[in-house]
């Protein structure tokens, strides 16, 4: 039989799972979890206490009266909301890149803490936990038992791997990130960053930070370290600048030293560049770095076309009728379909999009009722689901974001009704004026104009981009021989390489012009992508292009070796091997006949014949 003692001293947090990362499962979810341990020899009554993440807020959860601790037994918490499954929640969860954890006595004793544990960065996976002498430390997860102690790799080995200094839309603070190429997860108390040689203790991790094994860790430069222990002091500056990583005793582990940075693009580590650093379209920072050109990651892939093709095309902000008749319609301007899985809407509503496909051309709507909305225009639109929250009718910030676990936004703009008065209670939706329309310009009133029809027109105002070169022209006022976008290539060879000539970044850009290489037996070879295209021949290359591989000795006299047009295939000299489709593209190799020349020149000669 037990008996109850007040004395509570005994009662200790044992251990705390902040960064789950799909290593605990409870019954098809993954939450954080904390262990609570009764040290003690009698049973402890849990009535009134409470835990919260917040040291100045007790009560975020309290035990119910009549919760009882058995000694010398563990008890385990969901730090999640109530969700169905069984056990016990705590109504918050913790933040993996560090925080606190708080247990407080019952008001009726006053509340005082009992216990706390303070943390910074997490290692997925991996628990932190006390041992038999009450010291934390990093755990290999044993909820419900005596904790087992994580090894630990070497901190020489760290690397400063990404950096981001000029956000635009994708982010808005300055972010760095440091790799761990150990395969063991890595200690970082006492070890500091900094942007100046002289200052190793600028911003130093507190106990019980731990970068994963193989991992990648986030740091923002924002200098607000108020904001948790993944913020540091200072900031990056765009026109150039240095950080560095340092160990306890303020020696050197890593130093990068850069030059002027682009907007929405980063710079980091890339072994096949010559200097060992590269540009990224996409910054990854807490992932590996990754290039267009280069990538086979299929997720990499679909978020780069969600940055350059999908947009908000339609808002609703203050319909006649109010709120429940709010609606925002996306549309997919480019020529390839989206994966929308798992897109958010992270600021102004909230939102995660199921599985959705859009196709190129298509729309599809989120709204704010769903009876309300379909009252009014039916059944048969294409409506992904119901968002929280409401437009401000005042105006406010939409971040649209792509899934996890990136963490780039695809939008990020504030709208005012100030622009067009007539969008503000009176009935008409405001909507994209271009529908080509750069992110960064969004914010510009001239981006946007009143709708034309009461109530607006959801998913009416598809556009497909044409796949006809007059009509590819017109759309986007261009000539052919024009360069809409600089980077070298006219629209003609943009329309047959299925391009989007206005921008300039990635496989959009020179990369995609022709590659030159030798084959195994001296032979040249020249590789080129072409758009996929079931219409075509072959089912690859553009409509009415005709394309011709040439060959010449001297760089004047150029033979054709092999031509194919939309109604024919590649014919002639040489051999053609294609690779399978890939993101809308078709790899094809051409190698020619004639081997072991010392001189020999290939190129791509692309031409418009209706």
């Amino acid at each position: 039989r037990w008996t109850v003692e007040s004395n509570l001293s005994r009662l200790v947090i044992s251990e705390v799972l902040a960064e789950n990362g799909g290593t605990i499962a409870h019954e098809g979810t993954y939450p954080d979890i904390v262990e609570l341990h009764n040290q003690g020899s009698s049973v402890i009554d849990l009535s009134g206490m409470s835990l919260s993440d917040n040291p100045e807020t007790p009560g975020e959860f309290s035990f119910p009266t009549g919760t009882t601790l058995p000694p010398g037994q563990f008890l385990i918490l969901f730090a999640d909301d109530v969700n169905g499954t069984s056990g016990v929640h705590l109504g918050f969860s913790l933040s993996g890149t560090g925080e606190g954890l708080y247990l407080f006595d019952s008001p009726v004793r006053g509340e005082a803490l009992l216990d706390s544990v303070e943390f910074g960065p997490q290692a997925p996976g991996l628990s932190i936990g006390r041992d038999e002498r009450d010291q934390w430390h990093l755990n290999t997860p044993t909820l419900g038992q005596e904790n087992i102690r994580q090894r630990t790799g070497n901190t020489e080995n760290l690397l400063i791997n990404e950096w981001m200094t000029e956000g635009e839309v994708l982010y808005r603070d300055d972010w760095f990130e440091i790799y761990n190429p150990d395969p063991l997860p890595v200690p970082l108390e006492g070890l500091g960053v900094s942007d100046h040689p002289a200052a190793p203790q600028n911003h130093s991790f507190p106990p019980l930070s731990f970068i994963s094994g193989g991992g990648y860790l986030k740091l923002i430069a924002d200098r607000n370290i108020s904001a948790g222990p993944d913020h540091v002091p200072f900031a990056l500056d765009a026109d150039g600048d240095r950080i560095l990583l340092f160990d306890a005793s303020g020696n050197t582990i890593d130093e990068v030293i850069f030059g002027p940075q682009g907007s929405d693009v980063s710079q980091g580590r890339w072994a096949s560049s010559q200097t060992g650093l590269a540009y990224f379209n996409l910054p990854t920072g807490g992932l590996s770095n990754d290039r267009e050109t280069e990538s086979s990651d299929s997720a990499f892939l679909n978020a780069l076309a969600l940055l350059r093709h999908l947009r908000i095309s339609e808002i609703m902000y203050e319909p006649l009728g109010g709120t429940p008749y709010e609606f925002l319609e996306l549309r997919n301007t480019g020529l390839l379909p989206l994966d929308l899985t798992g897109i958010r809407f992270t600021n102004g509503i909230s939102f995660t999009f199921p599985s959705v496909t859009l196709q190129p051309g298509e729309e599809v709507l989120v709204v704010g009722d769903l009876a309300a909305f379909e009252s009014r225009y039916g059944r048969s639109l294409n409506v992904a689901g119901v968002f929280g929250g409401n437009l401000d009718n005042s105006g406010e910030t939409i971040t649209l974001s792509l899934p996890l676990p990136f963490d780039a936004a695809i939008l990020r703009f504030s709208y005012d009704p100030g622009w067009w008065p007539a969008t503000a209670g009176s009935g008409f939706a405001l909507e994209l004026e271009d529908p080509l329309a750069l992110p960064r310009n969004f914010e510009d009133r001239a981006s946007w104009a009143p709708g034309t029809e009461i109530n607006g027109t959801p998913g009416q105002g598809g556009v497909l981009v044409p796949d006809t070169f007059p009509e590819w022209l017109s759309f986007h006022d261009l000539n052919a021989l024009e360069d809409g976008d600089g980077d070298g290539l006219t629209a003609l060879m943009e329309f047959s390489l299925g391009l989007d000539p206005f921008l300039d970044l990635g496989f959009n850009g020179p990369s995609s012009l022709p590659r030159i290489a030798r084959g195994t037996t001296g032979q040249s070879v020249i590789s080129f992508d072409l758009p996929a295209n079931a219409a075509a021949a072959g089912g690859y290359g553009a409509n009415d292009i005709v394309y011709t591989v040439e060959g010449s000795d001297n760089l004047e006299d150029w033979t054709p070796l092999r031509v194919k047009t939309d109604t024919t295939p590649f014919t002639g000299s040489g051999t053609v091997a294609l690779d399978t489709p890939f993101n809308g593209r078709i790899q094809v190799q051409f190698s020619d006949n004639q081997g072991d020349s010392s001189i020999r020149f290939l190129r791509l000669k692309v031409e418009y014949l209706p």
